[in-house]
Protein backbone atom coordinates (compact mmCIF):
# COMPACT_ATOMS: atom_id res chain seq x y z
CA UNK A 1 0.00 0.00 0.00
CA UNK A 2 1.67 3.20 -1.14
CA UNK A 3 -0.66 5.60 0.64
CA UNK A 4 0.74 7.53 3.58
CA UNK A 5 -0.85 7.02 6.96
CA UNK A 6 -0.43 10.63 8.09
CA UNK A 7 2.30 9.95 10.64
CA UNK A 8 5.46 11.85 9.75
CA UNK A 9 5.21 10.84 6.09
CA UNK A 10 5.69 7.12 6.78
CA UNK A 11 4.00 4.77 4.34
CA UNK A 12 2.05 1.78 5.57
CA UNK A 13 4.20 -0.56 3.52
CA UNK A 14 7.36 0.45 5.40
CA UNK A 15 8.57 -1.70 8.26
CA UNK A 16 8.89 -0.52 11.85
CA UNK A 17 12.64 -0.33 11.46
CA UNK A 18 12.11 2.37 8.83
CA UNK A 19 9.71 4.08 11.21
CA UNK A 20 12.38 4.28 13.88
CA UNK A 21 14.45 6.50 11.61
CA UNK A 22 11.53 8.91 11.18
CA UNK A 23 10.48 9.19 14.85
CA UNK A 24 13.56 10.98 16.11
CA UNK A 25 12.74 13.81 18.51
CA UNK A 26 9.04 14.21 17.72
CA UNK A 27 6.91 14.56 20.85
CA UNK A 28 4.40 12.03 19.53
CA UNK A 29 6.21 8.77 20.22
CA UNK A 30 9.26 7.44 22.01
CA UNK A 31 11.42 4.37 21.69
CA UNK A 32 12.23 2.40 24.83
CA UNK A 33 14.73 -0.40 24.17
CA UNK A 34 13.04 -2.44 21.48
CA UNK A 35 9.60 -1.15 22.32
CA UNK A 36 7.80 1.70 20.64
CA UNK A 37 4.91 3.38 22.45
CA UNK A 38 2.95 6.60 22.69
CA UNK A 39 3.82 9.37 25.10
CA UNK A 40 1.37 10.62 27.66
CA UNK A 41 -1.78 8.91 28.85
CA UNK A 42 -2.20 6.71 25.77
CA UNK A 43 0.78 4.59 26.79
CA UNK A 44 -1.30 3.31 29.72
CA UNK A 45 -4.20 2.23 27.49
CA UNK A 46 -2.38 -0.43 25.47
CA UNK A 47 -1.97 -3.91 26.92
CA UNK A 48 1.39 -5.67 26.87
CA UNK A 49 1.02 -8.98 24.98
CA UNK A 50 3.22 -10.84 27.49
CA UNK A 51 1.89 -9.12 30.62
CA UNK A 52 0.22 -10.76 33.61
CA UNK A 53 -3.13 -9.05 32.93
CA UNK A 54 -3.26 -10.50 29.42
CA UNK A 55 -2.24 -13.94 30.67
CA UNK A 56 -4.96 -13.99 33.34
CA UNK A 57 -7.52 -12.56 30.90
CA UNK A 58 -6.78 -15.33 28.37
CA UNK A 59 -6.80 -18.00 31.08
CA UNK A 60 -10.23 -16.84 32.23
CA UNK A 61 -11.35 -16.77 28.59
CA UNK A 62 -10.22 -20.36 28.10
CA UNK A 63 -12.35 -21.42 31.08
CA UNK A 64 -15.36 -19.53 29.69
CA UNK A 65 -14.80 -21.09 26.28
CA UNK A 66 -14.93 -24.58 27.80
CA UNK A 67 -18.14 -23.60 29.62
CA UNK A 68 -19.70 -22.24 26.42
CA UNK A 69 -18.71 -25.32 24.40
CA UNK A 70 -20.50 -27.48 26.96
CA UNK A 71 -23.55 -25.33 27.73
CA UNK A 72 -24.59 -23.82 24.37
CA UNK A 73 -25.41 -27.17 22.66
CA UNK A 74 -27.30 -28.34 25.74
CA UNK A 75 -29.22 -25.07 25.86
CA UNK A 76 -30.10 -25.24 22.16
CA UNK A 77 -31.42 -28.79 22.58
CA UNK A 78 -33.46 -27.75 25.65
CA UNK A 79 -31.62 -30.33 27.74
CA UNK A 80 -30.35 -27.79 30.26
CA UNK A 81 -31.70 -24.48 31.44
CA UNK A 82 -29.42 -22.35 33.60
CA UNK A 83 -31.00 -20.92 36.72
CA UNK A 84 -28.56 -18.04 36.94
CA UNK A 85 -29.10 -15.55 34.12
CA UNK A 86 -26.31 -13.41 35.59
CA UNK A 87 -23.85 -16.09 34.46
CA UNK A 88 -25.01 -15.81 30.85
CA UNK A 89 -24.81 -12.04 31.02
CA UNK A 90 -21.31 -12.19 32.49
CA UNK A 91 -20.04 -14.56 29.78
CA UNK A 92 -21.50 -12.35 27.03
CA UNK A 93 -19.92 -9.32 28.71
CA UNK A 94 -16.56 -11.06 28.78
CA UNK A 95 -16.64 -11.79 25.05
CA UNK A 96 -17.69 -8.21 24.27
CA UNK A 97 -14.87 -6.82 26.43
CA UNK A 98 -12.45 -9.30 24.90
CA UNK A 99 -12.94 -7.70 21.48
CA UNK A 100 -11.97 -4.33 22.96
CA UNK A 101 -8.97 -5.73 24.85
CA UNK A 102 -7.71 -7.62 21.79
CA UNK A 103 -7.70 -4.42 19.76
CA UNK A 104 -5.76 -2.62 22.51
CA UNK A 105 -3.05 -5.29 22.81
CA UNK A 106 0.42 -4.51 21.48
CA UNK A 107 2.15 -6.75 18.97
CA UNK A 108 5.62 -7.60 17.70
CA UNK A 109 6.64 -6.58 14.19
CA UNK A 110 10.17 -7.04 12.83
CA UNK A 111 11.40 -7.85 16.34
CA UNK A 112 10.06 -4.60 17.82
CA UNK A 113 7.17 -4.48 20.27
CA UNK A 114 4.67 -1.94 18.93
CA UNK A 115 2.54 -0.49 21.74
CA UNK A 116 1.22 2.56 19.86
CA UNK A 117 -2.54 2.98 20.09
CA UNK A 118 -2.84 3.95 16.40
CA UNK A 119 -1.15 0.65 15.47
CA UNK A 120 -3.16 -1.60 17.76
CA UNK A 121 -6.64 -0.18 17.17
CA UNK A 122 -7.83 -1.00 13.63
Amino acid sequence: NARGNGHNGVRKSQSLRDLLDVIGSKNHQMLMGQEIRDRGLLQHVTIHPDGMFRFLWCLFGAALLMYDVWVIPLDLADLWTPDAKWWDISTMSYWALDMVFQSLTGFTNDGILDMRIESTVP
